[in-house]
């Protein structure tokens, strides 16, 4: 069964949280912004996205129980403040995560559980891009697997949430979440690879390029960069 759905929910690279609003680039178009712009932006790090965001530590067994012992914290946070925006997107970073390393059910029962955790966001902050950025690579997630994988996860193992995923609503929450954070190489990265594999690949093009000239920042986003350049050198159009 791991073998099955081993490319079920890939949300390996959770999104960078759009806390970190030193500008306000809600109205600028991803296509247009130049990477200069981005130079006003943080790096994230910290003790929570360095457990959660690639690449990570060879010790997967040690990073499974920190990620569990967040998740957990996480869960009693967000139940006593179940409107702190930053700590739900931080525990849906983790769950996200938790799907990379979980067995099948596990994986599906996660999930469901991010799936349940990203409407409750998306209802207090109806534009918070890194809560889009997860809907909508949850639904690509689903849209990639076969139609056998979709049924074992969506039926067989109780995945009933994700049996609306498609296409068109992956693409819509990945531009939004580029639309409104603009400067964060991963929600540029998942479009451009939606892109490309719907046939796309002028869009895809401007989206990769954009990243790669993005100033330098930190690990997690010079990893970006490099599945990015990755990605553009094996598009047609960027030959």
């Amino acid at each position: 069964m791991r073998t099955l759905l081993r490319a079920f929910l890939m949300l390996a690279l959770p999104v960078a949280t759009s806390a970190q609003r030193s500008v306000d680039l809600v109205s600028i178009r991803p296509e247009v912004i130049g990477g200069g712009a981005c130079a006003l932006r943080a790096p994230l790090s910290g003790p929570l996205w360095d457990s959660v965001l690639p690449p990570w530590s060879a010790d997967k067994n040690q990073l499974m129980r920190d990620l569990e012992r967040l998740r957990d914290s996480l869960r009693v946070e967000t139940a006593t403040a179940p409107s702190d925006v930053e700590r739900l997107h931080e525990l849906a970073a983790v769950l996200g995560t938790l799907t990379e390393l979980q067995g099948a059910s596990a994986k599906v029962r996660t999930a469901q559980e991010l799936d349940a955790l990203t409407r409750q966001i998306l209802e207090i902050e109806p534009g918070h891009a890194g809560t889009h950025h997860i809907i909508g690579r949850l639904h690509a997630a689903v849209m990639r697997l076969s139609r056998i994988e979709r049924f074992v996860a969506t039926r067989l193992l109780g995945g009933s949430a994700l049996s609306a995923a498609s296409w068109k609503t992956a693409r819509h929450h990945l531009e939004a979440a580029a639309t409104r954070d603009p400067c964060s190489p991963q929600h540029r990265y998942e479009l451009a690879r939606l892109y490309a594999e719907r046939g796309d690949p002028a869009r895809a093009v401007e989206q990769l390029s954009e990243i790669l000239r993005m100033p330098s920042m930190g690990r997690f986003e010079s990893h970006v960069a490099e599945l990015a350049s990755a990605l553009l050198e094996s598009l047609p159009s960027s030959q």
